[in-house]
């Protein structure tokens, strides 16, 4: 499994999209698609979890536009679970590039940090 995504509560308020070994922008874009429809008139949160990843595929910078979208597309946090150097930096850079949406993204190290923004239950 490069890609994945189900959601993280009944309610259906977070949706779980989870990335792991070489995975590249066809995953990315693909589990996106393949999703579960969002429920109508709902704010919705992402946890993008990228602790299993073994590399930040190629220009990524190019992608983070699509990013801002999907901030203002589901109205809610998105939330990256990253641990890995290079996966900080990246989220710094997008952060300091698009400040207008930054305040739609938070970058965390585990789960436990994820779901105390949320007020969700570990």
């Amino acid at each position: 499994m490069k890609a994945d995504a189900r959601w993280e509560n009944q309610a259906k308020h977070v949706i779980r999209f989870t990335f792991a070994g070489d995975w590249n922008w066809e995953d990315f874009y693909g589990v996106f698609d393949r999703r579960d429809p969002y429920p109508p008139d709902q704010r919705i949160c992402f946890l993008i979890d990228i602790r299993a990843v073994t590399r930040i595929p190629s220009d990524a910078v190019l992608h983070m536009r699509r990013f801002v979208k999907l901030a203002e597309q589901v109205g809610g946090l998105i939330i990256i679970i990253a641990t890995s150097v290079p996966a900080m930096m990246m989220f710094r850079l997008f952060v300091s590039v698009y400040r207008s949406a930054s305040d739609k993204f938070r970058l965390v190290a585990n789960d436990e940090e994820a779901y105390a923004i949320l007020q969700m239950p570990a």
